[in-house]
């Protein structure tokens, strides 16, 4: 037993290795690709700049100032402002902490949303019981495929499949450990947490789908296993 708790321990300190030199060569990468926009020779365009960038500096100035965004008289002779999710985005905020939320900043949310897609892919293909290595260099290929390159513009949509990954790794975990109610209490504060900064973040339409999804796999889980349908088994599912 004592031999069995080293080798975990082992085990886990080498894939914590691997999880800090496989994003260490990340964010080399992105360091390369990004290098004309982080030195500002170039920048965001189209709804990013046009659209994007307003609404958050509006937002983030109205917080800096001591204000809660609550009306926005710029748009439409006026827009109830609170009653949109993104205003809650505390994410977005961090941006603007020291400055007025700007070019970079929008830069700097859209690179952070990346690694995080990345990050949370991985993830997501561990608790499926991939290895470390596999899954990190597969949640690169993730954060780096054309949607999340060539639709940077949308970045609600950029931020809604960034979380996406968590939810469903938080979501999954839940369903396999229903029997720890000390750990399950811990997963569902995790699925909480990453549910709201999917649905004040992302597009809402990737929140909907999610929701969708959400419930999909949740009856694929109970239908591939009886014992998953007992009245025992299904209270705890639907606690969780």
């Amino acid at each position: 037993m004592v031999m069995a708790k080293m080798r975990r321990r082992l085990d886990l300190g080498q894939s914590h290795m691997d999880w800090l030199w496989m994003s260490a060569l990340y964010c080399i990468l992105l360091l390369g690709l990004f290098w004309p926009a982080l030195t500002e020779n170039a920048s965001m365009q189209w709804d990013a700049s046009e659209i994007y960038l307003p609404w958050k500096y509006y937002i983030t100035e109205q917080i800096r100032l001591g204000h809660l965004p609550l009306w926005n008289p710029y748009m439409s002779g006026g827009f109830p402002q609170h009653g949109d999710p993104g205003t809650w985005y505390e994410v977005s905020y961090l941006f603007a902490f020291k400055h007025a939320y700007d070019l970079q900043s929008l830069l700097y949310e859209y690179l952070f949303h990346l690694v995080l897609a990345c990050w949370g892919f991985g993830f997501l293909l561990r608790t499926l019981g991939n290895g470390t290595i596999i899954s990190g260099l597969l949640g690169m290929v993730y954060s780096l495929n054309g949607f999340f390159l060539g639709n940077a513009q949308h970045l609600g949509w950029i931020i809604g499949f960034a979380w996406l990954p968590w939810f469903i790794a938080c979501l999954m975990m839940g369903f396999r450990h229903q029997g720890s109610r000390k750990e399950l209490l811990g997963i569902s504060i995790s699925l909480g947490i990453t549910s709201h900064f999917l649905f004040v973040g992302g597009y809402l339409g990737v929140t909907a789908m999610a929701l969708y999804g959400a419930m999909l796999l949740w009856v694929i889980w109970v239908f591939s296993n009886k014992h998953r349908r007992t009245k025992v088994a299904m209270g705890q599912q639907i606690r969780f």
